[in-house]
């Protein structure tokens, strides 16, 4: 992977909200679907975060 995958991953993880948000329903499902898809989401972030900081460490 590239120097940069990491974040083309946190991008194809936020672009796959777009579809939930626009055919959203106040049902069970879509709301653990949205829980479940912002604790994803936050976690494929945290790990981009991570590894940008080893990565700069790294460099130094």
């Amino acid at each position: 992977m590239n120097k940069y995958g990491h974040w083309l991953l946190v991008i194809l993880v936020g672009i796959s909200f777009i579809p939930g948000f626009y055919y959203f329903e106040f049902t069970l499902a879509y709301m653990m679907a949205i829980i479940f898809g912002i604790i994803g989401f936050s976690a494929v972030l945290y790990m981009a975060i991570v590894i940008q900081i080893k990565h700069k460490n790294k460099t130094i």
